[in-house]
């Protein structure tokens, strides 16, 4: 199986509305190699029954997961404009930023990473052609009353000069034709194309043009396309005729006066007088453009990723691709026109009722008061603000004065991974976001490292206190607690093979909300269990079992280890190391404030001689140690109980304080 996702067009950082789409598709891919590697583990335990070359034919090779990256368009152009910068080192700049963020919310890697100016000559002008030979694409001259004469060096081919468009109406006629246009749109647009619900034509300077309604409302979410229907037309639209309002553009033309263009015969004959013309289009503020046989310009956005899927499939002839992903603001047109180009490029090679890419996903919008979080809006919230790297400035530029501190276990990626997973519904769906919904994410993560620290202290003092825990007898609590555990295991592990009931698509589905409910119902018994049983006194396999379990599938849907490893001491990795450390000098800090705090009590106390100063004495004393507890131990991860039986001990915490001033 090969897994197709849309990626961004890095001329910004990354949002929470990115976030949310990749981090439920990282949920959905490792729930597919889990699924893989459950497949993997049949097919091995049944090789003994089996002849080696059937068992082969079982085994298939593991999932890989391409990431598109467009890193050239109009916005990247203007931005870098703006920046005064080449829009090359923008999109580097913001391409390295999206996958640090995508590592800091512990998003897989691609197993393969396409970017679109890697791909114009080798494989999206080639695949252009092949639209064109078969009939189903046509080129749109350029104005030359307002451009003024269009001079190309080296052109030595008779072709047109201009835009390609994709014909929709030919590729409807077209004899090997697979399906009318418009799959994944709604039947609006594949029924009707007159219905001007989405296209229309308007009238604009005695010159007929095209706009797709459906976009220019929506928007399409602000990061992708580049206005209109998506072709990028900008100014050049009014001079542009289409056949259908529903065709988009598949090159854009970018002819300028007294634009020069490389000779194409002359490609491998002085590399530095190309160096040099490059050059002098950057500093002539020129937009970037590819030559090709249409003129120079650059590739529509919609070709971009059939041809750059065509193209890597070819490297992987062990995979079919099955799924393609990506935002629901994607699925039309962008998608729709996809699927388009690639049954034109394929029709002769299709097979009748074969589908191009069988399965598609989309994520739901993220809402942000009432309204879709997009760039276009500017309501965005970055996801480096929500982790925390931005310096501790707020997303407005402010200073961030909240004090709060983390703990060892403080991630806010994992709390925004367990409100994707279980807490946003259906990722299908839209949903809200506010502070107070992450905070719900983290109250609740913070229920499930309870278990798994807490348990993980239960069975160390158990094993310390003798053999009898390793072999005692099981009691009704034991059993209670085992019995839950199996039936934690069989819920996850239907809700990863997406047995849970979909009644909205009368079908089945992943369902991280079942998911999500069966650790927490786990993690609280199981905490009930250790706070209720006195170690020593019980054999610890329960407890034991019930620790790797949650651990496991909480790390099969993506947590870090700052999760998945929480309560276990053994720790090898350097994050552990340094906050090892740091804990051990801040310690050493506290305690000696402590005492210089306690000595400089006594001493004023030493100058007071009624009763009252001592009673004030024993008061002040009190609620300093309050403080020590509450507010400076707490800030370094250190709980201290002042209970009867608990007084003097102490254990890891997994909440965060504001930190004294």
């Amino acid at each position: 199986i090969a897994w197709y996702t849309c990626g961004p067009t890095v001329y910004d950082s990354a949002h929470l509305g990115h976030a949310r789409t990749y981090v439920t598709i990282d949920i959905l891919q490792r729930a597919l190699l889990y699924n893989h590697q459950a497949q993997s583990l049949l097919s091995s335990s049944s090789s003994i029954s089996s002849s080696s070359s059937d068992n082969r034919k079982r085994m298939q090779p593991a999932p890989i997961f391409i990431m598109n990256i467009t890193d050239i368009d109009d916005k990247i152009i203007q931005r870098a404009k703006e920046k005064q910068i080449s829009p090359q080192a923008l999109a580097a700049h913001y391409e390295h930023e999206f996958f640090e963020d995508m590592k800091a919310l512990n998003v897989m890697t691609p197993t393969v990473v396409t970017r679109v100016t890697d791909h114009i000559e080798s494989s999206i002008i080639p695949y252009i052609q092949q639209i064109m030979k078969k009939g189903m694409a046509y080129v749109i001259h350029e104005n030359h009353d307002n451009h003024g004469s269009n001079t190309f060096v080296g052109n030595d081919n008779k072709q047109e000069i201009g835009s390609v468009y994709f014909d929709v109406k030919a590729f409807e006629e077209y004899d090997g034709r697979i399906n009318k246009y418009g799959k994944l749109a709604s039947s609006s647009v594949s029924n009707n194309q007159q219905d001007e619900t989405f296209f229309r034509w308007s009238e604009s300077q005695n010159n007929k043009t095209s706009e797709n309604v459906a976009d220019s409302q929506n928007s399409s979410n602000g990061d992708h396309g580049d206005g209109d229907d998506g072709d990028g037309d900008g100014d050049h639209a009014k001079i542009r005729q289409k056949k259908d309002p529903r065709d988009f553009a598949l090159w854009k033309s970018r002819v300028k006066k007294t634009r020069l263009i490389h000779n194409k015969s002359n490609h491998d004959n002085d590399t530095q007088q190309k160096q040099q013309q490059q050059q002098q289009y950057e500093n002539d503020d020129y937009d970037l453009c590819w030559d090709s046989p249409w003129g120079p310009g650059r590739p529509g956005w919609h070709i971009e990723c059939s041809a750059m899927i065509d193209s890597t499939m070819k490297e992987f002839p062990t995979h079919d691709l099955l799924v393609h992903a990506g935002g629901i603001d994607l699925k039309f047109p962008h998608h729709t026109n996809e699927i388009a180009q690639a049954e034109a490029y394929h029709s002769d090679t299709l097979k009748s009722k074969e589908e191009w890419i069988p399965h598609w996903v989309h994520t739901g919008h993220l809402h942000i008061n009432g309204l879709k979080m997009s760039k276009s809006l500017k309501n965005f919230i970055t996801i480096r603000h929500i982790l925390n790297k931005d310096n501790d400035d707020n997303i407005d530029g402010t200073a961030n004065t909240s004090g709060i501190v983390s703990t060892l276990f403080e991630s806010p990626g994992d709390d925004f991974r367990l409100w994707c997973l279980g807490l946003s519904g259906s990722y299908r769906n839209g949903t809200t976001f506010s502070e107070s919904r992450l905070e719900e994410a983290k109250i609740i993560r913070q229920k499930i490292l309870r278990f798994l620290i807490d348990g993980e202290q239960w069975l160390k003092e158990s094993i310390h206190i003798g053999d009898r825990s390793l072999s005692g007898l099981w009691k009704n609590e034991e059993h209670a607690l085992m019995k839950l555990m199996d039936e934690t295991q069989c819920v996850c592990h239907k809700a990863l093979l997406g047995a849970g009931k979909d009644d909205r698509r009368q079908g089945f589905d992943f369902d991280g909300g079942k998911y999500l409910d069966a650790l927490i119902i786990i993690s609280e018994a199981g905490s009930k269990y250790v706070l209720e049983s006195n170690p020593g006194d019980h054999p610890i396999q329960a407890v034991e079992k019930s620790l790797d379990l949650v651990r496991a599938y909480l790390s099969i849907v993506g947590f870090s280890e700052k999760t998945t490893r929480a309560g276990i001491t053994q720790l090898s990795d350097n994050d552990h190391n340094e906050m090892t450390h740091k804990l051990n000098e801040d310690l050493i800090n506290e305690i000696v404030y402590f005492r210089a705090m306690v000595r400089e009590k006594a001493l004023a106390y030493l100058k007071k001689s009624d009763s009252d100063s001592a009673k004030m004495f024993s008061k002040d004393l009190l609620s300093f140690c309050d403080e020590m507890r509450d507010q400076r131990l707490a800030s370094l991860g250190l709980e201290i109980s002042d209970g009867k039986k608990e007084s003097g001990k102490w254990r890891l915490s997994t909440a965060s304080k504001k930190k004294n001033s």
